[in-house]
């Protein structure tokens, strides 16, 4: 093999990793919303909503890479752009669900 680009499935199963991330994310935010809504209807649906917006904002992100990452390796082998976005965007919501899980399993414990 002269290239150091395979165009094997190695994206693809990238891709197909990092969807399956933020199909769970988007159940756990959704799980999330439905279990604090009897502490705080409103606040649970505001901050799901917007958790729920930033996965599906990564999901797209996600495939918009895919298809520029592909490219790039087609192109320039060895040249490619880091995603610390995505990255990002999953620490975080990952983090709010720990926290929203956190704090509610705190409030159930001083209420019990």
């Amino acid at each position: 093999m002269s290239s150091l680009f395979d165009s094997g499935l190695q994206p693809e199963r990238t891709l197909l990793a990092w969807r399956r991330t933020f199909l769970t994310l988007s159940l756990g935010v959704a799980l999330g919303i439905r279990i604090t809504q009897s502490l705080a209807p409103v606040a649970a649906v505001w901050v799901g909503l917007t958790a729920l917006g930033a996965v599906w904002f990564a999901y797209v992100a996600t495939s918009l890479r895919y298809r520029d990452t592909r490219r790039s390796l087609a192109a320039a082998p060895g040249h490619l752009q880091h995603a610390g976005s995505l990255i990002l965007s999953m620490v975080v919501v990952s983090l709010g669900l720990g926290l929203v899980a956190m704090v509610f399993t705190l409030n159930r414990g001083l209420g019990a």
